[in-house]
């Protein structure tokens, strides 16, 4: 009997594993959808003052995007 309910509940477990998790997003965000980026963005990640090192990085990383999606507006600043 022991050796049944062991079997249940495992069975149970792995039913539970193999479900699809839920998928969060943020508010008012449309899965799939294209993020606008401001000119004033585009336009500080292209400025002389930063670093190619930086600028290097930007292919991968998307900057823009992250920046536009988390909303700064112009005059943030970012660390």
């Amino acid at each position: 009997m022991l050796g049944r309910q062991f079997s249940i509940a495992v069975l149970v477990v792995c039913l539970a594993f193999s479900l699809p998790a839920p998928t969060v997003h943020a508010a008012g965000v449309t899965p799939g959808a294209s993020i606008e980026v401001p000119n004033f963005l585009s336009d500080a990640l292209r400025a002389d003052s930063r670093p190619n090192e930086d600028k290097g990085r930007d292919a991968g990383r998307f900057p823009d995007k992250v920046m536009a999606f988390f909303g700064l507006e112009r005059g943030d600043t970012v660390a």
